[in-house]
């Protein structure tokens, strides 16, 4: 008997480690929008100066800006890819049980503030794990079925083909205005999106309003979307720093919020997660990390590969700013990923959008990276039916720090369905992924020569 209750052991918790790796997998693809990989590899160069920054957290801990500047020949350098990574003390990054160690102590907090359904566990236990695609309401049901409908009597009537028109733009019109919103609507079938309304730039224009809108967190600002809650940890963290949210950052750490949805939508029974961290590059270099396929490898090490499947716009568009241009890039992606212990490859279709926005100054460059899901893209017959992770909703904001061209604050918000994650887990599960995320970062910006 104690044999077989051992394996059983066993198996459980080989369970639950998996199911916690594939949600990690998941917050990473949602910040970087749909990217996974392998530790960094390949070959690289460095040019060391002769002094390296000695104050605190990166540098940023005085007051005085003079002390923060830095030509690039008084800083170590670590080369990947195209562009150059600023490296800093060692220990800051090395040092990974000094991240957030009081969330862990509390263990990711208490469960008052756990999204809607998780507290029931009759509920929890009775609630069947369904595709979001799936996961429509009855007037979604009758609104499809009159649709087809319309387009029958379209063949037999002729007259009635300038009316039917009209309603199948209305119709669109509304699914696009409906995928630009916080909250996806249950009227909108993921399993139809194929991302191509992004290439309309009003749409994607009104997806950057959204995101930026999602990142508000006081009471004050509190948008109709979301309602934000201060993890336990971060209120500490703010007590005995004087209420500076600087001071909380220098040291490290990284604040978390926990996102219960207001309006009922895709997704709206799983937390959001938000998280607030200073990262070893500016906010350029990051967006470059992100965006770029090809090194989703670098801070992730379950992807099996990431592919560009469609760039939707590249380049320059006029923004009325005195400068009259901003550089913007929209495309979908493609992530494949491999679990330990999973059985299948997880795939995963993501719009991914990223552009400028204007600062205070030069030396406070402001960049926003958006992301939602497009299943509709995987058209592959051997990854129709693999396991799909959607991401519903990520956004980046990265706003360099005044008077250092190699430090960022990154706000990240992630939204992000996974099958394989039961609900009650979600809130723990999320926020231990977001931070990692920020570790893993960090992690793959090392020191050169170590």
């Amino acid at each position: 008997m104690d044999e077989k209750r051992t394996k059983k052991i066993t198996v459980l918790v080989w369970i639950v480690y998996g199911v916690f790796i594939c949600l990690q997998n998941c917050c990473h693809a949602a910040v970087s929008g749909g990217g996974g990989g392998n530790s960094i590899g390949g070959n690289f160069w460095s040019t060391t100066g002769d002094n390296i920054r000695s104050s605190s957290f990166f540098g940023i801990a005085g007051n005085d800006d003079s002390s923060r500047s830095r030509s690039s020949s008084s800083s170590s350098y670590i080369r990947l890819g195209s562009f150059s990574l600023s490296r800093e003390k060692k220990k800051r990054f090395d040092d990974d049980n000094n991240i957030n160690t009081s969330i862990k102590k509390q263990d990711h907090g208490d469960d008052a503030d756990v999204t809607q359904g998780t507290k029931d566990k009759d509920k929890v236990k009775g609630h069947r794990r369904r595709r979001l695609a799936m996961d429509k309401s009855q007037s979604t049901i009758s609104l499809l079925a009159s649709t087809s409908t319309m387009m029958k009597r379209d063949q037999t009537s002729p007259s009635s083909s300038s009316s039917t028109s009209t309603s199948s733009t209305s119709q669109s019109t509304q699914d696009r205005y409906a995928m630009t919103c916080p909250i996806i609507p249950l009227s909108i079938s993921l399993d139809e999106q194929t991302g191509e309304e992004f290439s309309d730039p009003d749409t994607i224009d009104v997806l950057c309003s959204s995101g930026l809108e999602m990142l508000a967190t006081d009471n004050d600002d509190n948008n109709d979307w979301i309602e934000w809650k201060m993890h336990d940890a971060t209120k500490k963290l703010l007590r005995d720093n004087s209420d500076s949210e600087m001071s909380v950052l220098e040291q490290g750490e990284v604040m978390v919020y926990i996102g219960k949805a207001k309006q009922e939508g895709h997704g709206s029974k799983l937390p959001l997660i938000k998280t607030k961290s200073i990262l070893p590059l500016s906010s350029d270099e990051m967006v470059d990390l992100l965006m770029d396929s090809s090194k989703v490898k670098i801070y992730n090490k379950l992807s099996v590969g990431r592919t560009d499947v469609k760039t939707l716009n590249d380049g320059y568009v006029n923004d009325g700013t005195a400068d009259g241009t901003t550089k913007m890039k929209t495309k979908i992606v493609c992530n494949l990923t491999k679990p330990p212990i999973a059985k299948t490859t997880m795939v995963s279709c993501t719009m991914i959008h990223s552009r400028q926005l204007s600062g205070p100054s030069e030396d406070h460059r402001r960049c926003l990276v958006v992301s939602r899901a497009t299943p509709g893209m995987i058209t592959d017959s051997n990854m129709i039916d693999m396991p799909r992770n959607d991401i519903l909703l990520g956004v980046n904001l990265l706003e360099d720090i005044k008077g250092s061209s190699n430090e960022c604050i990154m706000t990240a918000v992630t939204h992000v369905y996974s099958p394989a994650l039961p609900t009650i887990l979600a809130k723990k599960m999320g926020v231990s992924s977001a931070i990692n995320f920020v570790k893993d970062i960090r992690n793959s910006c090392r020191v050169v020569g170590s």
